[in-house]
């Protein structure tokens, strides 16, 4: 049986089951299941089940749909335990028939106090959060952690999330610890991550909450650490609090013995050994070394296929709009074949303003090319440069016929009304004309220096437009990429849908 936990931002539960194949969710009432939040859009996302699990896709929202933290782009498959944000809702996936039965806490810890210190297997311990000193025992191949009951380990706090974590065992008593969209993260030793490994030893953080990996067989001193008050922990990254299980107490430090003298400078022998073979290696080796690519989801990987075929078949303006969809936060933005492609956009793009004869519409390929922060910082700067080269100012008056840009105003004294001179000194009918220096109307603004052009100036004039549905497709690309480079994500995300909107998608 399949339900949904939806949690609002104030942290109130709603358990609802799936009885049907197919869910609307928004602020409409029409929907299936209606949110009324007000950052959910009145059609929102759509839920449907497939085959034996579940899809969502996003109905063109304002503030878009995400899956553990990722951002929805067309039909998305979820599995139990995912996490889907609408919005301020927190909405988790659950299948019941998976979920195992939540054990008594205060009965697991009874029955691990029962076991001898130094048969203990490896083990999570409480430092920091409810119950300190309350342990876990890591006796099986896969764990769930977090607020929810029927999580494996289940940890009652604010800062832990429903379903926080995952946990598998690795073997040699090492676990991959994998965040499951938490709000608070993970970190393992002080370091922030989507997925590590934990070692015995390690320190962990949930949010708020402190944990310390305790190997099989060893002990946990809990008082250690404490202040006067019996309540600050030493620092995460001390490992004082953990020592070897043994019936003797512990002897003082003395100095190393010959035997660890001599595995010490065997080490260090191996060490320099190994940094001269890796110096000489290096000399007599061509380098070839990569930059190492950052790593990508199948979504991503999927989009970026997608526009390199784009580019190999010429159609360069589909393969920029393609990569759109990529969030503007992921490392694959810094990728060598998402720049390359969107080099070749660029390039393209200044091609065809080369070929234009409409100043207006070459400025504003060009302003769209200097505002993509994906593309070069040459190539933003050749579009500017372009730009300020074409912002000329234009003389409101137009230009003299006759003589060194002077004119005389009429004689009043009956002369000839039409006569000009090129001497401020002549005469005309007996009377001094006086001579004045023609001046525009109207003062031009000074164009902006080189490598530069007013945004705001641009967004001004196309939101306007582009909000009420009268824009083309180049200005809604121009207005999504202005937005990109302010960073204001929901004006991107709201051009972004009028763009599909505009192409029928």
């Amino acid at each position: 049986m399949w339900k949904l936990t939806i949690e609002d931002d104030e942290g109130k539960q709603t358990v609802l089951p799936l009885a049907h194949d197919e869910y609307g969710l928004g602020r409409g009432e029409g929907n299936s299941i209606r949110l009324t939040d007000r950052n959910v859009s009145r059609k929102h996302a759509q839920l449907k089940r497939s085959g034996q699990g579940w899809s969502i896709s996003d109905a063109s929202s304002y503030n878009g749909t995400f899956v553990n933290g990722v951002r929805v782009v067309g039909e998305q498959a979820i599995n139990g335990g995912d996490v889907i944000q609408l919005g301020d809702y927190r909405i988790e996936l659950v299948d019941e028939s998976k979920v195992v039965p939540a054990q008594d806490p205060n009965a697991q810890q009874g029955a691990l106090a029962q076991v001898p210190v130094h048969q203990r297997p490896n083990r999570l311990v409480v430092v920091v959060g409810p119950n300190p000193g309350a342990e876990y025992p890591l006796d099986r191949e896969h764990f769930t952690i977090g607020r929810a009951e029927e999580a494996t380990i289940s940890i009652n706090h604010s800062s832990v999330s429903r379903l926080h974590a995952e946990l598998i065992a690795l073997g040699n008593g090492r676990y991959e610890i994998i965040d499951k969209g938490s709000a608070n993260g993970i970190r393992i030793n002080g370091v922030e991550l989507k997925r590590g490994i934990l070692e015995a030893g390690d320190a962990l953080e949930l949010g708020d909450v402190r944990l310390r990996f305790v190997g099989a067989g060893k002990i946990f001193r809990a008082g250690m650490g404490l202040g006067v008050d019996g309540q600050a922990m030493r620092p995460m990254g001390s490992f004082d609090n953990v020592a070897t299980s043994v019936g003797t107490p512990v002897a003082p430090p003395r100095g190393p013995s010959l035997g660890k003298l001599i595995g010490i400078g065997a080490v260090v022998g191996l060490v320099v050994i190994g940094v001269i073979f890796g110096m000489t290696r290096t000399t007599t080796t061509a380098t070839t070394n990569t930059v190492e690519e950052p790593e990508m989801s199948a979504f991503e990987a999927q989009v970026l296929k997608e526009a390199t075929e784009l580019v190999e078949a010429k159609d360069f303006d589909r393969a920029h709009t393609k990569l759109q969809a990529i969030n503007d936060n992921s490392p694959v933005r810094e990728s060598q074949p998402f720049k390359d492609i969107e080099s070749k956009w660029a390039d393209w793009m200044f091609s065809k303003a080369d070929q234009l004869q409409d100043v207006a519409e070459k400025k504003r390929i060009l302003q769209q090319i200097a505002s993509t922060p994906s593309v070069s910082a040459d190539q933003r700067k050749k579009a500017a440069d372009q730009l300020h080269a074409l912002a000329g100012p234009e003389p409101t008056t137009p230009p003299p016929q006759q003589g060194g840009g002077s004119y005389v105003p009429p004689n009043p004294g009956g002369g000839n009304a039409g006569s000009t001179s090129t001497n401020a000194g002549g005469t005309n009918g007996g009377a001094t004309a006086p001579v004045k220096t023609a001046e525009p109307t109207s003062t031009p603004t000074a164009p902006p220096p080189p490598g530069q052009f007013d945004e705001n100036a641009i967004r001004k004039g196309l939101e306007p437009r582009v909000w009420s549905g009268k824009a083309s497709e180049a200005d809604i690309k121009m207005l999504i990429a202005i937005c990109r480079h302010q960073r204001d994500t929901a004006c991107k995300d709201r051009a972004i849908a009028m763009l599909k909107q505009k192409q029928g998608g």
